[in-house]
């Protein structure tokens, strides 16, 4: 028995066992946050599968066209019927290593860069050093069990959570090539519990950190506590075409998570970015320094953190700071200032509201703070407007009130 199948886009399982394929599929998996929703046309992937003549159930990944899925079953069951079936289905044996090289690394390559890329590689080594000589289909639960078992303390917890995130994604590559089936292990095993870190500014910390900046770090971190962007992004940015000064926004094309987003300029933002783009033209970086494209920011980013008294090493509250902190900062400022969450979310490019609720807490107490407005609002201004409106009988409506009412 033959059919084609649909995948859905977001939780990646399988749907629609038939050959006449509805318009109405929709994915079936209640933990996926797509559940129940149409998987539309221009995102249906489509998957063969069929029954070989041993009875052992085959599937094979076909593309985005319903049609080429149609043609390949019906050349699979001419082939069946006329016994002429060569079996398809061959495992192959590709070690972890060489997809990592061949594969996943290039993968990675063409879409990070900076130090996102440099922190995948990391990963990408440890998981060559651990497993690199095993083929993708031999590694276990007992493997990644054992491994987890080692990483104990703070810094090696949170290791352990973002190798097994890369050695999840780069399983879900090797699925979706069709090097393996599916993955030997759950790629939804129990990672180690991170304690949620918020370390950001306040207003009188960044103006302190400002004037600390070197000449070419202070347009760079201006910029990070006005626009909330990551600095791979800010260090990116080119006059002209992710920058327009002429309808102050900035759109970002290149991000962490491939989503494009817009930010407004305001007026500090475009105060500093007009002084920088004096002498450039359409396409030039904006932050530069002796003409060259600045890459980096770590060591300047460092010296204005010990000038300002932003890091001290004998205080917990200033222990330690780091530049994506001022995305912290961005977000938790605007939160504090009656800035919506789902705001706060587009602003920062999440994917999912689940990222920003790091900011839900200062949202509280920044609601907290609101209502107390209405004890001013509501105060009894003097003792006569006491006695005006106090109810002078059971109603519980003054007689003034009664009067005014009729």
């Amino acid at each position: 028995m033959s059919s084609i199948l649909v995948q859905c886009p977001k939780c990646k399982k399988l749907f629609g066992m038939s050959k006449v394929l509805s318009r109405e599929i929709r994915c079936k998996n209640k933990e996926c946050e797509g559940y129940d929703q149409r998987i539309s046309v221009d995102k249906r992937i489509y998957y063969a599968q069929w029954r070989d003549p041993d009875g052992k159930t085959r599937q094979k990944k076909i593309g985005p066209h319903k049609e080429a899925a149609e043609n390949f079953l019906r050349e699979i069951d001419t082939a069946i019927v006329e016994k002429r079936y060569i079996k398809r289905h061959v495992v192959k044996k590709v070690k972890i290593k060489d997809f990592i090289d061949n594969r996943y690394q290039p993968w990675c390559e063409s879409r990070s860069r900076g130090s996102g890329l440099k922190t995948k590689l990391v990963h990408l080594k440890k998981i060559k050093e651990l497993w690199g000589d095993r083929y993708l289909d031999e590694l276990t639960g007992k493997d990644i069990d054992e491994f987890r078992a080692t990483m104990k303390g703070e810094e090696k917890t949170t290791m352990f959570n973002r190798v097994f995130t890369t050695l999840a994604h780069l399983y879900t590559i090797a699925v979706e090539d069709g090097d393996i089936q599916s993955a030997p292990f759950s790629t939804k095993r129990m990672k180690f519990t991170e304690k949620r870190r918020l370390r950001y500014l306040r207003p009188d910390e960044v103006n302190r950190l400002i004037d600390a900046c070197a000449e070419h770090l202070r347009p760079i971190v201006i910029t990070a506590v006005h626009t909330g962007a990551r600095k791979e992004e800010i260090l990116s940015l080119r006059l002209g075409i992710e920058v327009n000064l002429k309808e102050r926004s900035i759109h970002l094309t290149k991000t962490k998570n491939d989503e494009e987003r817009f930010i407004p300029i305001n007026e500090t933002l475009l105060a500093t970015l007009t002084a920088l783009a004096e002498g450039k033209q359409a396409g030039d970086y904006l932050f530069t320094w002796q003409g060259k494209r600045i890459l980096d920011v770590k060591t300047a980013f460092h010296t204005a953190l010990a000038a300002a008294a932003i890091v001290n090493p004998n205080e917990e509250r200033v222990k330690d700071f780091h530049f994506h902190d001022l995305r912290h900062t961005f977000a938790s400022n605007l939160v504090m200032n009656g800035v919506s969450l789902y705001e706060i979310k587009e602003l920062l490019g999440h994917k999912d509201i689940k990222m920003t609720m790091i900011y839900a807490e200062l949202s509280k107490k920044h609601k907290a703070k609101v209502v107390t407005i209405l004890d001013r609002v509501f105060a009894r201004e003097s003792s006569e407007d006491a006695e005006r409106i106090t109810p002078s009988h059971p109603s519980g409506i003054s007689q003034t009130a009664t009067q005014a009412t009729r």
